[in-house]
């Protein structure tokens, strides 16, 4: 994981293990988690697909990180070095049927989210979600393997509200 500058903003984490299962690569786990400061700190659910939900936090940042399990990158996978390459955001607007494909590269990173950090061993990619909004992103994963170019594609559903959505 990268070891991220000190955010008083920071209020939880939230973290996805990119596993290798039948020759393919898999979401093999996800989880959440806030603190809320002078207060008590909440788990968060597990996940198989790879979806971020953070509807139920609080506001304030949260920092993800996307992690290639062991058997992923000894098949071969690694994060591309530009962390723009490695993740995509795009706001999936609410009541819209088809959902958005993000889209590489730094012109297209929504302000609301910190830069995207590849870790030096290209194991992990991380960013911080501001929490500045409500809205649901589409995000992609972006992955080099021994075959190419691999583009893996979860949601974040962002809250900073009353967690009633």
């Amino acid at each position: 994981m990268v070891a991220a500058a000190t955010d008083p903003n920071q209020i939880g984490t939230a973290s996805i293990a990119v596993g290798w299962q039948n020759n393919a690569l898999v979401f093999a786990s996800a989880g959440e988690g806030f603190c809320v400061k002078g207060g008590g700190c909440q788990s968060g659910v597990v996940l198989n697909t790879g979806n971020v939900d953070l509807s139920s936090f609080p506001p304030g940042d949260v920092l993800i990180t996307v992690a290639l399990n062991d058997d992923a990158f000894n098949a071969g996978y690694r994060f591309p070095t530009d962390g723009y390459q490695a993740v995509a955001l795009a706001i999936d607007p609410p009541g819209d049927p088809v959902a958005p494909t993000p889209v590489f590269g730094q012109a297209n990173w929504p302000a609301g989210f910190l830069m995207p950090v590849v870790s030096s061993d290209q194991k992990s990619v991380s960013w911080t979600d501001l929490e500045s909004d409500e809205n649901a992103y589409e995000y992609s994963i972006g992955l080099n393997g021994p075959n190419g170019r691999v583009v893996m594609d979860p949601k974040i559903t962002n809250g900073g509200g009353s967690g009633n959505k």
